[in-house]
């Protein structure tokens, strides 16, 4: 029932939105659901340790220990996964697939000084989709991060980030994205208590994807996007193996797509997280996340369109041994806009291994 209910309400929208109205709202979801999945997979479950996640350079500044040959500071890892999306094509039709992911990681970090450490580090992602090839993934990214320490309780931290995203059997999917972030780290009590203020800009072009003009005819520029946002983070050592943190953000993303000024939205977006280290080898990482999306002239709705995103995701990494983690993951993400026939929910749970070399 639920699933033809959802078909007619997508068969009633089609009445007032053009077919690539649809397309391009469909798609522009999907994409940013499949981000929120695959970042908070991804999150920062070593952030309670020292060396192991390099991630988390001050943690490095604190350490007395420096790499003491070159092929040290070199680190590689591989993630192989096994899952299943409950919702693959991110719409009302709710239709499943197993897919299975895999991920390379090469990493290089060095600290030249008492007070400044980098890491740079290059990522493969193949995301294989068995009954839908068009939402596979494939993905070639580069991060530099580094952080420098002013005093015992001050990091200023920058993070760079390149992405080649692709979908290879989608026609419009893919981008290629520049990410920029800088902000201080300060502690308000050593250890314990810490704040973050952050400034990001993000540049993405979709190669695969023409911007139109106000009269929706394709012009001969590929669609660009602008995203600045500020942020606040705290974080709180509750003890030294539980950390929670609450993250929020505003920002504005702007488009050279004129129709309806499509892709031109303000945001916001608050973020609470749990970290806990149960013993040496056993750590969960989950939280929540909500973010307002208001947009500008886009009203296929018959008002100003505007979108509430709620997800929820947790980690769970046991080391078998010094080599190989078993990883579970779970997320969970729900679509309610003022466009009922694209609204929808999914959820996405895999597990797998870790090896790092």
């Amino acid at each position: 029932m639920k699933t033809n209910f959802g078909l007619r309400l997508f068969l009633i929208g089609a009445i007032f939105l053009s077919a690539a109205d649809i397309s391009g709202i469909c798609a522009e979801i999907s994409e940013r659901a499949a981000t929120i999945e695959r970042s908070e997979r991804s999150a920062d479950v070593g952030a309670l340790t020292k060396v192991k996640d390099k991630k988390r350079l001050p943690k490095l500044l604190e350490g007395k220990r420096r790499p003491k040959t070159f092929l040290e500071k070199f680190d590689f890892s591989y993630l192989l996964m096994q899952g299943y999306d409950r919702n693959a094509l991110h719409n009302s039709l709710h239709k499943g697939s197993w897919f299975n992911e895999h991920e390379f990681v090469a990493g290089f970090t060095d600290r030249p000084s008492e007070n400044f450490v980098y890491h740079i580090d290059y990522q493969l992602q193949y995301d294989f989709y068995y009954e839908f090839g068009s939402q596979t993934v494939f993905k070639n990214s580069v991060n530099a991060r580094s952080a420098y320490k002013v005093s015992p309780t001050l990091f200023i931290e920058t993070d760079y980030d390149f992405d080649i995203f692709r979908r290879p059997h989608s026609a419009s999917a893919g981008y290629d994205g520049h990410q920029i972030k800088i902000g201080p780290k300060h502690y308000l009590i050593p250890r314990k208590l810490y704040q973050k203020p952050f400034y990001s800009f993000s540049y993405r072009e979709y190669p695969k994807f023409k911007a139109r003009d106000s009269s929706e005819n394709e012009t001969t520029a590929d669609r660009k996007d602008l995203a600045h946002r500020l942020g606040y983070e705290i974080g709180f050592f509750v003890t030294p193996s539980i950390l929670l943190r609450l993250r929020n953000q505003i920002g504005r993303n702007d488009s050279n797509d004129q129709l309806r000024d499509f892709y031109d939205y303000d945001f916001y977006q608050v973020t609470p997280t749990l970290t806990w280290r149960f013993d040496k080898k056993t750590t969960l990482a989950g939280g929540v996340q909500y973010q307002r999306n208001n947009y500008d002239q886009r009203d296929f709705s018959g008002s100003a369109d505007r979108e509430n995103v709620y997800s929820a995701f947790a980690n769970f990494h046991r080391a078998l041994n010094k080599s190989v983690d078993w990883v579970v993951s779970c997320t969970y993400v729900k679509y309610d806009g003022n466009i009922p026939q694209l609204n929808f929910q999914n959820s996405l749970i895999s597990t797998g291994f870790q090896i790092d070399f």
